[in-house]
């Protein structure tokens, strides 16, 4: 077991899970030790009558965070709970049980089935409830085979809600702390899309076009048999061509009678020096021509 918890170790990293503790009234043990209530809850397990199980437990590990049976009260307070169809707090229960006792519980089975209720949720098109999860678990266990999966459910998740920000850090998260794995490939195309798609609004922002183009033609370079090489090069053409088309225009818009020649001729030339294999290269090269000769006149 302590191999298997190698990738829990930066659990303190880990947000929004505070310690349990006991109310006025709801969980507060019926015993007076902790070993009295896990006999208790243990009882009413046996005599099926699980909703007051999942109570009694719950209540030991509340009221007796440190003692020895409070991580395997945790432990059988989440399986209850997952196995009275409560998915949601049966997550969190098992949440609480990796990130308070981690050197105490098998993590591997338990993050498998952590994965296995955001799955549930993502399947059933539940996807505000599927999302954090894939997100938890990532932070749970940054180390974990199957994280780079949970990272690009979640980053897909994301770009189908076109939160295209939160998609390319998911995305790119993946690429740093995942690199070789096929998740990487795949977040590499995605992050790539969803920065063209952030391009597209904002076309008049250069630094926005640049990283866009430069992700896809990274993307490109780096998986040369990339699933949807297709797409990313139609992508990266369409973006190429808008951007060879807008600094064009803004280099013509001072070929006008309003403009002293001089600044179109400086217009021009800075077009070729930026762009001199674009398509309108040609074109520009012959107005530079005329100019010239009209200067000369």
């Amino acid at each position: 077991m302590a191999d298997e918890a190698a990738y829990l170790e930066p659990l303190a990293s880990v947000t929004a899970i505070e310690r349990k503790t006991t109310g006025w009234i709801f969980g507060r043990p019926s015993a007076g030790t902790p070993a009295a209530q896990m006999e208790l809850a243990r009882r009413l397990d046996e005599e099926q009558s699980l909703r007051h199980a999942a109570r009694a437990y719950d209540a030991l590990v509340r009221r007796w965070p440190h003692a020895p049976e409070a991580a395997p009260a945790q432990q059988r307070l989440a399986e209850l709970q997952d196995a009275r169809g409560k998915l949601q707090k049966a997550f969190a229960e098992f949440r609480y049980l990796l990130h308070f006792y981690p050197g105490q519980a098998a993590p591997k089975e338990i993050l498998d089935r952590l994965l296995a209720i955001a799955n549930h949720y993502k399947d059933k098109g539940r996807e505000s409830i599927a999302l954090p999860m894939f997100l938890q678990i990532a932070e749970l266990a940054p180390q974990w085979s199957e994280t780079p999966q949970a990272l690009l459910q979640a980053g897909l998740l994301q770009a189908a809600d076109r939160k295209w920000d939160e998609a390319v850090a998911t995305f790119e998260r993946i690429s740093a702390n995942h690199p070789g794995t096929p998740e990487a490939e795949a977040a590499a195309g995605e992050a790539a899309h969803a920065l063209y798609r952030i391009a597209r609004r904002f076309e008049r922002d250069e630094a926005v076009q640049t990283r866009a183009l430069a992700s896809l033609a990274a993307t490109l370079r780096d998986y040369p048999k990339h699933a949807k090489r297709g797409k990313l090069q139609e992508e990266l053409d369409d973006l190429t061509a808008r951007r060879y088309n807008a600094h064009y225009e803004a280099a013509r818009f001072y070929d006008s009678p309003r403009f002293k020649p001089e600044t179109a001729v400086t217009a021009y030339e800075e077009f070729l020096r930026r762009f001199p294999a674009a398509p309108q290269a040609e074109e520009v090269r012959q107005r530079l021509d005329e100019l010239d000769e009209t200067g000369r006149e």
